[in-house]
């Protein structure tokens, strides 16, 4: 065995390809009794692997896992191209009229959408138009083997207008040959190096590479297997960056980054990061200029913040995404009341939706709300949402009223209750009358006319309460003609003539919508 002289120490490190699968070069040199040379590789994913970096009882390399190492030849393996030579193999000007794509692909495509005559054109205009390298602004080599820059100003000098450059799963080994990517695209405002295995730099050499970044204002490391504190160190190369998307890497605990760091941030993408503690989740609130924050499928069970009414953290704070997590209580929802300038909320996937009335209890809940699961609130649909959150906690909040005791616990559970009450007006003994046992109390009397349609008939039905949308449906349908339609309806609160709601579920009855006698249903179609 030949011990490895500089040309090869050069390769350890390197990231290296074979048939689809990537790995590092942790070995290059002889192997006892195996003629020629041998690259130990260190694969991605461990079933790749044969052994742990050992021969014949001799350990030549030392792998994370048992079974993830591999002798390999040279020959056989695929050490990368510059990223000048990627972006011309996948930019560069291709002749013919079909610019290099492939016939069988055009075929495949007509027997899916049974087109036979379809007649392709264009791609040898889009080609070109590609082509011109002097004028790229957006350079896509995700899954291209790129290993590095290229020659000393090479890439600057076939596309400096480049401003968007993804370079993700791809053969980079280091912040120091990204940063000879970067430093020559000066007009560079988005990187993403997702997906690529990227030793954190040392302390010494930040400084040096912030040059490199100094233009770019979003970066994306997903799948980097960093933690928070590696996220930091790398922070304070890009001190202009505004976006930092670090999803998918090994963030489970959050500390608050120190000044200077991540200071211009305005949007956060930490998902599916087992985050879990909202703890964590608070360490992030001295951030002042962040206004959007993405926590989804973080695993996170509850939310709190510090603070009565207000809380100082995430001052800026516009857009919170916690979408696919189990949250699952309604005070969670509360906390969020105290972010002063929340306006977006993304709750979905979470079990607390998935109780009655999950969107309107959490419209009620949070004032500053404006759009919900990507649903815009009007102001009528919030005054609707909380005037039916009114009604469905009032008799709990009648019995409450003359006991302090029970009136700050059910303050507790319903904050912004009293503020509800000052702006739609108290409530009494007559909105909320005994549960009825009898039939006929069971009963209400409802009004049914088309307000588009003045010259039909108004009619006055009595219905039961738990009479379900779909039968109230057909009811209208036999007593107007809907031209075959079916109708849409909204119900009218009696005691609130301004407010109307969509009855949008069919198997929910009518006590589901809180109609009460003396209500109206008005019908479109």
């Amino acid at each position: 065995m030949c011990a490895a002289g500089d040309q090869l120490e050069k390769k350890l490190g390197q990231r290296v390809e074979y048939q689809g699968y990537y790995g590092t070069v942790r070995f290059v040199g002889e192997l006892a009794e195996l003629p020629g040379s041998w690259i130990g590789v260190e694969w991605d994913d461990s079933a790749r692997g044969k052994h742990d970096g050992s021969h014949n009882g001799v350990s030549y390399f030392k792998t994370r896992h048992p079974m993830s190492g591999s002798f390999v030849r040279p020959a056989k393996l695929n050490f990368g191209i510059s990223c000048v030579e990627a972006t011309c193999r996948r930019y560069g000007k291709v002749e013919g009229p079909m610019a290099g794509v492939d016939k069988s692909v055009i075929a495949d495509l007509k027997r899916e959408f049974n087109i036979p005559f379809i007649e392709m054109v264009g791609f040898e205009k889009v080609n070109s138009q590609q082509s011109q390298f002097a004028n790229l602004r957006v350079v896509h080599l995700r899954g291209e083997p790129v290993n590095g820059a290229g020659e000393k100003n090479e890439l600057v000098s076939v596309c400096p207008l480049v401003t968007e450059l993804i370079i993700s799963k791809t053969l980079l080994s280091s912040w120091e040959t990204v940063c000879d990517i970067t430093g020559q695209l000066k007009n560079l405002a988005l990187l993403d190096v997702s997906d690529n295995k990227i030793p954190v730099p040392s302390e010494e050499k930040l400084e040096e590479f912030a040059e490199a970044f100094k233009p770019l204002s979003h970066i994306i490391i997903n799948n980097l297997e960093y933690d928070w504190d590696e996220v930091l160190i790398c922070s304070k190369m890009w001190l202009s960056v505004i976006t930092l998307s670090a999803q998918s890497n090994k963030i489970h605990k959050l500390s608050s980054p120190p000044i200077c760091v991540l200071s211009n941030l305005t949007s956060l993408y930490l998902q599916d990061n087992p985050i879990k503690y909202w703890d964590n989740v608070n360490k992030l609130g001295n951030l002042q200029s962040l206004q959007l924050l993405h926590l989804g499928g973080t695993g996170l069970t509850n939310i709190f913040f510090p603070g009565e009414v207000h809380t100082s953290l995430f001052p800026s704070l516009k857009i919170l995404n916690l979408p696919n997590n189990e949250i699952n209580d309604w005070n969670s929802v509360n906390e969020l009341n105290k972010l002063i300038l929340l306006e977006n909320l993304l709750l979905h996937l979470n079990p607390i939706m998935e109780t009655p009335k999950s969107f309107d209890t959490v419209v009620a809940r949070v004032k500053s709300l404006k759009k919900l699961n990507l649903t815009v609130i009007t102001p009528q649909e919030r005054k609707a949402s909380e005037f039916d959150y009114m009604k469905r906690h009032g008799r709990e909040w009648l019995l409450a009223i003359n006991d302090s005791v029970l009136l700050r616990d059910f303050y507790s559970q319903h904050p912004r209750f009293s503020e509800l009450i000052e702006s739609h007006g108290t409530l009494t003994a007559d909105d909320f009358p005994n549960i009825p046992t009898s039939l006929k109390s069971r009963l209400i009397n409802i009004k049914i006319f088309c307000p588009n349609c003045p010259d039909i008939q108004v009619f006055q039905k009595r219905v039961p309460k738990n009479m379900t949308v779909q039968k109230l449906s057909g009811l209208v349908q036999k007593l107007i003609n809907t031209e075959g339609s079916v109708p849409s309806l909204r119900a009218i609160s009696a005691k609130a003539p301004d407010v109307d709601v969509l009855l949008e579920k069919d198997m929910q009855d009518l006590s589901y919508y809180s109609i009460e006698d003396g209500d109206s249903i008005a019908v479109s179609w």
